[in-house]
């Protein structure tokens, strides 16, 4: 599989940022989430590994990685056949869960409007599509996001 790196400059407090980890720390996804925390990165799984079964099924997404120098988010990759988007997308999920509102992910399905910025991503990205993520992101905070196809 080939990912690529997208350079963003997502600056939150010290506060915020162990927030996120904190939670993505609760939400393992060995723990029923989607989300692995290891050292400066946050990854993302399409679904949790409820069993051996499922583990095998899960597919990643991508991650995040945390500057902590810099108390930003400085980088996300996203796998083959994931597009920024859907990473924006899970970005403000887990943004709404620890602080309680979007700060800089962008919800990609909230009854006609997004939440949160694109300024701080570098000029096209942001823009990307995948037509085989059309449609198959969850409205529901707290549903898998999965690539097809």
């Amino acid at each position: 599989m080939k990912s690529q790196m997208h350079h963003v400059d997502l600056r939150y407090t010290k506060e915020e940022i162990l927030t996120i980890v904190a939670l993505a720390t609760r939400e393992e996804v060995d723990l029923g989430g989607h989300y692995h925390c290891h050292g400066g990165a946050i990854h993302l799984w399409s679904h949790p590994w409820h069993h051996a079964a499922v583990r095998y099924d899960s597919s990643p997404l991508g991650a995040l990685y945390v500057s902590w120098l810099e108390e930003r988010i400085d980088r996300i990759e996203t796998e083959e056949g994931v597009d920024l988007a859907a990473l924006l997308h899970a970005l403000a999920m887990l943004e709404r869960k620890a602080f309680g509102d979007i700060k800089h992910g962008v919800e990609r399905f909230s009854e006609g409007h997004s939440h949160g910025t694109r300024d701080q991503l570098a000029p096209g990205q942001g823009q990307q599509t995948d037509e085989r993520l059309e449609g198959c992101l969850c409205r529901d905070a707290y549903a898998p996001i999965r690539p097809t196809g």
